[in-house]
């Protein structure tokens, strides 16, 4: 059996790497773009069901690849809205939480298991951060999700558990995958950004020419500093 904690996964690389790594194995470069279309555009589980890949291609990525990083363990359907529990190589579990909306969906993924930022009033703070979410782990999040859904996903929000902005890199990989034509082929006007307020990366976002053309929610929830500052605990550094 696959040790899936060792495992490549196809969907922690762009299709330049991609390319590079297909290239590598001495095949042409054209594969890559083949694969990609077959995990992003037809929402495949497995290599096996990639036919345009010679029988020996998809063996060989079989025995050391991976499309899917997260075990779907429980969903729970709602008024509004399904919520997805999903369990990490590791064993730890997220949350994934599709929105039904009058005439669109709307994915809120999670960026990390739990969160460090401490806010009073979230569940997800009292155990602290665990970890960050990989890249493959947020956008697993989003193609076993759609499986689920009823239509095409048009709309992400990174407002589950986590700090997005406190997981830049691997966020930010996930967002070249999500708006990519290559990709899931979202409009960036249709991901948006939901953070606590981190400076830093407030900054690192604006100067970015990728994520500073998503949509950002900055979470206020008081209407003062010092009532800010009592529900969530990063505002004295990290202030309005």
């Amino acid at each position: 059996m696959k040790d899936l904690s060792k495992t490549t996964y196809i969907t922690s690389l762009n299709l330049t790497q991609l390319r590079e790594l297909v290239k590598s194995f001495g095949w042409e470069p054209y594969r890559a773009d083949q694969i990609l279309n077959w995990v992003y555009k037809r929402f495949v589980t497995n290599f096996e069901e990639m036919t345009n890949l010679s029988k020996e291609q998809r063996r060989f990525l079989s025995d050391d690849y991976s499309i899917h990083s997260l075990e779907l363990v429980q969903k729970v359907e709602g008024g509004d809205s399904t919520k997805f529990l999903f369990k990490t190589t590791d064993g730890h579990i997220l949350e994934t939480v599709l929105i039904y909306e009058r005439d669109h969906l709307t994915l809120c993924v999670s960026s990390q298991v739990g969160c460090a930022v401490g806010c009073t009033f979230c569940a997800t703070t009292q155990d602290g951060l665990v970890r960050n979410l990989r890249t493959e782990e947020i956008i697993d999040q989003f193609l076993q999700v759609q499986k689920h859904a009823p239509q095409k996903i048009r709309n992400v929000v990174f407002m589950g558990m986590g700090e997005p902005l406190a997981n830049y890199e691997n966020v930010k990989r996930a967002v070249e995958i999500m708006v990519s034509p290559w990709g899931l082929d979202l409009s960036k006007r249709r991901v948006s950004i939901s953070t606590s307020g981190l400076v830093h990366q407030l900054r690192l976002m604006a100067q970015d020419p990728l994520m500073r053309e998503l949509n950002l929610a900055v979470s206020i929830n008081a209407p003062t500093q010092e009532l800010r500052e009592k529900l969530m605990p990063l505002s004295k550094t990290n202030t309005l």
